[in-house]
């Protein structure tokens, strides 16, 4: 059972502008072959919130999510697919595809989790 995961979302929910450019961008990146622990899986859904007004936008998960694996059981060249991840959100970030917002990552380490504010 895969126990630790990287999550790399963009943070907000006003995203209707540049969703559908940065989820096929993520999709493209995704269906790329070489990848080391497994291939990640893109997200893109909305949330309605309980107890939000009606004009409150949904919560939205947009991003990517990278399996890793347990510490101790890694495979060569394993970091390479989180070097992968996080270059191409960086040109993501850079402007490309309207996509100039801030990025988070989070790693779930069982029930633990190490958020970071990438850009």
């Amino acid at each position: 059972m895969q126990r630790h995961t990287l999550y790399a979302h963009v943070d907000g929910s006003d995203l209707e502008d540049v969703a559908a450019p940065i989820e096929e961008s993520l999709a493209d990146l995704a269906a790329r072959p070489a990848w080391v622990t497994s291939r990640p899986a893109v997200v893109n859904r909305k949330t309605n919130v309980s107890g939000a007004r009606p004009d409150d936008l949904p919560d939205r998960d947009l991003g990517i999510n990278l399996a890793l694996p347990d510490p101790g059981d890694e495979p060569d060249s394993w970091f390479g697919d989180v070097v992968r991840v996080a270059g191409h959100l960086a040109k993501l970030h850079s402007g490309r595809h309207g996509a100039r917002r801030a990025w988070g990552a989070l790693v779930m380490r069982g029930v633990s989790y190490e958020p970071t504010l990438l850009w």
